[in-house]
């Protein structure tokens, strides 16, 4: 849905820009979108054709689809209903401003890429190396089994492992 959203949105400014009514417009939108943002507008066009308001049937789709992109489009139609406007202009800033934090994301996730890969290293190192050294010597890691010491040793090395694991998930992650 977010991935069609801007492209469908241009086209709804189109038909707008066209002199087209509202859902003559959401129509032409409907027939060349997608599929998952096609039976969404589909829902928006047959709300409005029986009476919601443009406002109200956006609201609704920013409320069945629970993503940040359909929440703008509800908010920016319902301010611009609500304070007059164009409705072409607005929703033409929209669906560049949705194609510009489409590419802002696509960065962040290329940058920290390289932050991923060496997490990956870094949590996979310790299991590697124990490996080795199970396969070239067992009885080097005997103490570790049989040794309540040892024992207390392995499960206080895999918490860190994992506590590491996780704060490197956490930095990894950006919210854009």
């Amino acid at each position: 849905f977010t991935a069609g959203l801007p492209d469908a949105l241009d086209v709804f400014a189109r038909g707008l820009k066209a002199g087209r009514p509202v859902a003559d417009s959401l129509s032409i939108v409907v027939e060349n979108a997608p599929d998952p943002v096609r039976g969404e507008l589909v829902r928006c066009r047959d709300q409005i054709k029986m009476g919601t308001t443009l406002a109200d049937a956006f609201a609704d789709l920013a409320a069945r689809m629970p993503t940040a992109e359909a929440h703008f489009f509800g908010v920016a139609t319902a301010l611009q209903s609500e304070t007059g406007g164009n409705l072409t202009e607005t929703i033409e800033n929209l669906s560049a401003q949705l194609r510009e934090r489409r590419k802002l994301k696509q960065k962040a996730r290329a940058l920290s890429s390289e932050a991923r890969a060496s997490a990956i290293i870094l949590a996979s190192l310790p299991f590697a190396v124990g490996l080795v050294i199970f396969l070239l010597n067992a009885a080097y890691l005997d103490p570790l089994f049989s040794d309540p010491r040892g024992r207390a040793m392995l499960i206080t090395g895999i918490c860190s492992i994992a506590l590491g694991i996780f704060m490197m998930v956490r930095m990894g992650k950006l919210d854009v």
